[in-house]
C-alpha cells in the first residue's frame, strides 16, 4: 500500500468535504500546491500555480482566443477582437526522478468572492502547453522529471445574466474567485485563484 504524507490526506478530505456542501468555497484555498511524489519512478516533487485567469464570454466553443469561432453570448460584439474566452493559465514545475507523472484537471467552479457562494460551474477544455515554438500546442498531462512549463486551458463560456440575477453589466463590477481540483497520479487537491473579474468591453 503506498503510504502518502499526512498533510496531503488531510488536504484531499477538506477538499472534498468543501465540494460537497452546497458549494461553499474552500477556507485557506491557495494559488499553489505541492505534490511530493508516490516513490514508484515519478517526479519527487510536482508544484502548481495558478497564473492567470481570464473571465469573458464563450467564443464560439473553440479555444480561447479562437474568436473567428462565434459571436459573444450576450450579443453582438462589435467585430470578433471583442471576445477573448475564458480560460486558465497553470504553471507547473517538477523535481528529480524516473519517469513522467499524470496531470488532469477534475472540476473548474467560479465563486462570488464576497459572498463565498458558488455561481458557475465551467468545463475545460483541451490542455495545451507553451512550446520551445512560441506557440501553444495540444498537451497529454505529462509531467517528465526536472521540467517546467506553462499549460493554457480554455473554459466554456459563462451566463453573466444568471450569475448576476439578470443585469449582465453588473458583472463588470464585480469579484470572482476560481477554484479548481486538480489530480496528480490519482491524488486530488484544491487550488483558488485570487479575486478577478470579469474581461472589460474591447470598443472596436
Amino acid at each position: 500500500m503506498m503510504n502518502r504524507p499526512v498533510l496531503s490526506l488531510i488536504s484531499v478530505v477538506a477538499a472534498g468535504l468543501a465540494l460537497s456542501c452546497g458549494g461553499a468555497l474552500v477556507s485557506g484555498g491557495s494559488t499553489t500546491t505541492t505534490w511530493n511524489g508516490n516513490g514508484q519512478g515519478a517526479p519527487s516533487s510536482v508544484t502548481v500555480s495558478i497564473a492567470s485567469v481570464t473571465l469573458d464570454d464563450d467564443c464560439g466553443g473553440g479555444a480561447a482566443g479562437d474568436v473567428a469561432a462565434g459571436a459573444c453570448a450576450d450579443g453582438p460584439c462589435g467585430g470578433p477582437p471583442s471576445c477573448r474566452g475564458s480560460s486558465l493559465q497553470l504553471s507547473l514545475s517538477s523535481g528529480p526522478g524516473g519517469g513522467a507523472s499524470r496531470f488532469s484537471i477534475e472540476s473548474v467552479e467560479l465563486y462570488d468572492a464576497r459572498t463565498g457562494d458558488r455561481v458557475a460551474t465551467l468545463t475545460p477544455r483541451g490542455g495545451e502547453i507553451w512550446s520551445t515554438t512560441g506557440t501553444y500546442v495540444p498537451w497529454d498531462g505529462a509531467v517528465a522529471p526536472s521540467q517546467s512549463m506553462q499549460v493554457s486551458y480554455p473554459l466554456s463560456g459563462l451566463d453573466w445574466s444568471s450569475i448576476s440575477g439578470g443585469d449582465s453589466s453588473s458583472a463588470y463590477g464585480s469579484h470572482y474567485r476560481l477554484q479548481v481540483v486538480v489530480e496528480i497520479d490519482g491524488e486530488e487537491r484544491t487550488l483558488v485563484s485570487s479575486d478577478v473579474g470579469r474581461e472589460p468591453m474591447v470598443v472596436t
